[in-house]
């Protein structure tokens, strides 16, 4: 199985985004995509983000089956509110795999509306194996305006909500949790993701998981917040971070049996 994670910055960097989908569609069995618009249109949105950004990219991955789980309307996406155009997560599976169950929830609140966030959004797929089954959690993780990356109440709730939710799938004995976190390194959120789960982020040293595209990275020292947890029965042949330029986000590329 060979899965690649992006959060595609609303496909703010369209071009160099769809060439690498392109690219990749051959070699991938699933793409877990944060920042998705889900408008109808074929037009530039707010901050250059790509109104129909989904339908631009099931049409390169016909081959696949989306899964995605939106985010409430009435959000701030980079300074600017959206109140008519939908975003979300997006997972495509390659035809050939069987799903046999996908949903999602907001980790944080009910009452999202009243944050203005798009983030705080976790999408799940199950996918039976031959005798195996396992579970991909596509995680766009809380981060409130000018509140920084650490820990805080409404990120506590979040990982354990997220944990409770793993730990409840106790029939599936392969699991990846991968994503943008929005967290720092060296928090105790991470530190409980990685309790049970293995940090191949930590495991394999990875510096940055950002680009030049995002301007704050030095300001800030908000070099990661991309990550990816496994069980630790999962069989890992290959991770890295992948050096294409498409988002303000580098992808992650996960191979496993």
């Amino acid at each position: 199985m060979k899965l690649i994670s992006l959060n595609t910055a609303g496909g703010q960097f369209l071009e160099p985004l769809l060439e690498f989908i392109k690219k990749r569609r051959s070699e991938i069995d699933t793409f877990c995509f944060q920042e998705i618009f889900f408008g109808s249109k074929s037009e530039l949105g707010p901050h250059g983000a790509r109104v129909n950004l989904h339908e631009e990219i099931a049409s390169i991955l016909s081959d696949f089956t989306p899964y995605i789980h939106q985010a409430p309307l009435g959000f701030i996406f980079f300074g600017e509110m959206v109140d008519s155009i939908p975003i979300g997560q997006a997972t495509f599976v390659k035809n050939n795999l069987k799903v046999i169950s996908s949903g999602g929830f907001l980790t944080h609140s009910e009452n999202a509306n009243q944050l203005k966030v798009s983030n705080g959004n976790f999408l799940y797929t199950a996918i039976e194996i031959k005798e195996n089954k396992l579970l991909i959690g596509n995680l766009h993780g809380l981060v409130l305006p000018n509140s920084g990356k650490n820990d805080n109440p409404l990120r506590d709730h979040q990982t354990r909500k997220i944990l409770d939710f793993f730990e409840s799938k106790g029939g599936f004995n392969k699991k990846v949790l991968i994503g943008d976190f929005n967290v720092q390194p060296e928090t105790h959120s991470i530190a409980q993701f990685g309790q049970n789960l293995r940090n191949l982020i930590q495991e394999n040293g990875i510096k940055t998981t950002r680009n030049h595209n995002y301007k704050d990275m030095e300001k800030y020292k908000d070099y990661i917040a991309d990550y990816c947890f496994v069980s630790k029965d999962l069989e890992v042949k290959d991770f890295r971070v992948l050096p294409e330029i498409v988002s303000d986000h580098l992808p992650l590329y996960l191979e496993f049996d």
